[in-house]
C-alpha cells in the first residue's frame, strides 16, 4: 500500500467510516500487492464486526448487472491465488469500480484431465445459489483458451491465511465464524447440494465478520436419499466413509465441518501424519485424534460429536447450532 493509502485509511477510521476503509484497502490491493503494514491490518481488522455495505449484497441484482461482463470490461491486478488448473486474479469492473475475483482456467488442461462436465456442474449449481454465507457467482465467459469464472471477492482471504499467519482465534469468533458455515450447509443441504470439500481455505473471510463459503468444484447435486460413491475431497478433511470406499451423503460435510473446527482451533488437522498418507487414512478410519487440554470443555465436546464414525450418529446441523459452545 502506498503512504498515501495509510493516510486515507487512518481518516476514515477516525471517522468510523468503515465502508470507506473497505473500498480503500480493496482498490489499493489493485495495483498494490505487498501486505500492509501491521497498524494498517489492525485498523482493518477493527472493522470486523461492523456494519459495512457492500453492493455484492445484492445478491441477484448485481449478478444480472454483471451478466454480460467480458475481460475488456475488467482491469486486471494481482494473482490472489495458484491452483491445479488455474489462477485466481484480483480484477476491478471500470464501470461500477467494483473489485472481484476471477478463477481463470486453462480449456487445455481442463481437456486433459476429463474435467468438463465437473467445470460444468460447478458453474452450473454456483450460478444457482444465493445466500449471505456463499460467495457471489457473477457470471462465466470464455475465449479461446480459457474459461472465466467472475466471483465476489473477499478482501481478508481465506481462513487458512489466517493459520499461516499463527493469528489464533479465541473461542468467542470461531464460533461466530462456525455459525454462519453452518448456515451456508443448512441452506445448501436443503437444495440436495453436497459440497464435499469443506476447509478453511474454502471460507473466505470480510471485514464485516462475515465468512462465505466458496469453491463448489466438487459440490454435487443428489436426489433426497441417495448416496454418493465417487472418492473426492481433500484429504485430512475426508470422512471415515470416504477413505473407506463406502457410499456416503450429505454428512460426509459435517465430518468435514468438525475436521476445521479442530484445525481452527488448535492450528493443526487432527488426523494429519506429515509423514505418511496412509497413517493420516488409518487416523480417519479408526478416528483417532487426541483433543488439547486447552479448548474448552464445550468445544471438546462438540468436536467428539461431530468426528462419529457413524454418520448416522453425528450432531446433525442443527444440533450444532444448538450445542452449549455455540449458545454461550
Amino acid at each position: 500500500m502506498t503512504k498515501n493509502a495509510y493516510k486515507n485509511i487512518r481518516d476514515a477510521y477516525h471517522n468510523k467510516d468503515w465502508t470507506k476503509i473497505q473500498t480503500l484497502s480493496q482498490i489499493d490491493a489493485i495495483h498494490h500487492p505487498k501486505e500492509p503494514n501491521l497498524e494498517i491490518l489492525n485498523i482493518i481488522l477493527t472493522a470486523l464486526g461492523k456494519k459495512v455495505t457492500r453492493s455484492s449484497a445484492l445478491g441477484k441484482k448485481v449478478t444480472t448487472l454483471y451478466s454480460k461482463t467480458t475481460l475488456s470490461d475488467l482491469d486486471v491486478g494481482r494473482t490472489l491465488g495458484h491452483g491445479i488448473f488455474g489462477i485466481v486474479l484480483l480484477v476491478r469492473h471500470k464501470s461500477t469500480r467494483e473489485v472481484m475475483a476471477l478463477k481463470v482456467m486453462s480449456k487445455k488442461t481442463i481437456k486433459k484431465h476429463k474435467l468438463e462436465d465437473q467445470i460444468r456442474k460447478e458453474i452450473a449449481i454456483h450460478s444457482s445459489l444465493e445466500h449471505p454465507n456463499i460467495i457471489t457467482y457473477y457470471t462465466t465467459f470464455e475465449d479461446e483458451d480459457k474459461i472465466f469464472i467472475l466471483l465476489e471477492y473477499a478482501p481478508l482471504g481465506d481462513l487458512y491465511k489466517l493459520l499461516g499467519q499463527k493469528i489464533k482465534l479465541d473461542e468467542g469468533t470461531l464460533s461466530k465464524y462456525i455459525i454462519q458455515v453452518v448456515e451456508a450447509l443448512q441452506y445448501l443441504h436443503k437444495r440436495n447440494v453436497v459440497h464435499r470439500d469443506i476447509k478453511p481455505e474454502n471460507v473466505l473471510l470480510f471485514l464485516d465478520g462475515t465468512v462465505k463459503l466458496t469453491d463448489f468444484g466438487f459440490a454435487i447435486e443428489i436426489k433426497p436419499g441417495e448416496k454418493i460413491t465417487k472418492q473426492v475431497g481433500t484429504l485430512d478433511y475426508l470422512s471415515p466413509e470416504i477413505v473407506e470406499g463406502r457410499s456416503y451423503d450429505h454428512t460426509t460435510d459435517i465430518w468435514s465441518l468438525g475436521v476445521m473446527i479442530y484445525e481452527l482451533a488448535t492450528g493443526k488437522a487432527p488426523f494429519e501424519d506429515i509423514i505418511s498418507r496412509q497413517k493420516t487414512y488409518r487416523n480417519i478410519s479408526q478416528v483417532n485424534y487426541t483433543l488439547p487440554t486447552h479448548l474448552s470443555l464445550e468445544l471438546q465436546d462438540l468436536i467428539e460429536k461431530i468426528l462419529v464414525k457413524e454418520p448416522t450418529k453425528r450432531l446433525s446441523l442443527e444440533g450444532i447450532l444448538a450445542h452449549k459452545w455455540i449458545i454461550g
